[in-house]
C-alpha cells in the first residue's frame, strides 16, 4: 500500500541474534488518517521511511516479546513493500543485459 510518511523517530536499540537492531516509530498517513507502526532496521539512521516522502509499505498487526523489557507487546509493524524491490531488481538485470550486449557489439566491430 502507498503511505505518506509524516515522521520517523528512533526509539531504541537492542542486541539480536542478527546483530545490533534499531527500532523506529514510523508515523504515516493513509486516506487522510494518521497511523503509527514500528520499523526495525540494522541501521540507526534508517533510510526506508523518510518524512515527507511516499513509500510502498506492508503493515501487519503482530505480537512479539519486547527484546528489552521481555514483556509481550502487540502493535503494528511496517516494512518496505517487497514487490517494489523485485521490480527494481528485474529492471537492473535488464539494464545489465543491455549494457553487456552493447559492450559485445562494440568490441566485435
Amino acid at each position: 500500500m502507498k503511505v505518506l510518511i509524516k515522521k520517523a523517530v528512533f526509539d531504541r536499540e537492542w542486541q539480536s541474534r542478527y546483530g545490533m537492531m534499531f527500532a523506529h516509530n514510523i508515523f504515516y498517513e493513509v486516506d487522510g488518517k494518521l497511523n503509527e507502526a514500528q520499523y526495525n532496521s540494522k541501521f540507526k539512521d534508517q533510510n526506508k521511511f523518510i518524512a515527507g516522502e511516499e513509500a510502498e509499505a506492508e503493515v501487519t498487526a503482530q505480537q512479539w516479546k519486547d527484546p528489552v523489557t521481555k514483556e509481550e507487546v502487540s502493535g503494528f509493524i511496517i516494512r518496505p513493500e517487497r514487490t517494489r524491490v523485485v521490480e527494481r531488481s528485474e529492471q537492473l538485470l535488464e539494464d545489465i543485459k543491455k549494457a553487456v550486449t552493447d559492450i559485445k557489439n562494440a568490441v566485435c566491430k
